[in-house]
């Protein structure tokens, strides 16, 4: 997994539920993000740990799957959101997730939400 932070508002508003989302907003998320390219293979959801980012999936998917490697129980695709959202009452994962090709992820850490 690497961590590269050049992310743009074009990147953003890819993504169906920001294209609406004013530029102002957008701008203010840009410095906050922490842009990850995951490798397939790579893990990142992890069961039973805190879930404490908001993640938009910018490119690729992601499987996840029960604690016991069943499933996947769902698949994550370009442009959805996952992981904690201001309000979420999600405390830790229900499963693990890894990418099941190259994948690109935006995450934004809860600390942010009061903001």
């Amino acid at each position: 997994m690497t961590q590269i932070s050049a992310l743009t508002i074009d990147d953003l508003r890819r993504v169906p539920l920001l294209e609406d989302v004013p530029a102002e907003e957008l701008e203010w998320m840009l410095p906050r993000l922490r842009l990850l390219h995951l490798a397939p293979g790579d893990q990142y959801i992890v069961f039973g740990k805190p879930v404490e980012d908001m993640a938009i999936l910018l490119e690729g998917e992601i499987h996840v799957v029960d604690r016991n490697g069943d499933g996947p129980i769902w698949i994550l695709r370009e442009g959805e959101l996952f992981g904690t959202l201001p309000y979420s009452r999600m405390q830790v994962s229900p499963g693990t997730g890894r990418p099941a090709r190259p994948s690109r992820v935006a995450a934004l850490h809860k600390e942010n939400f009061p903001d």
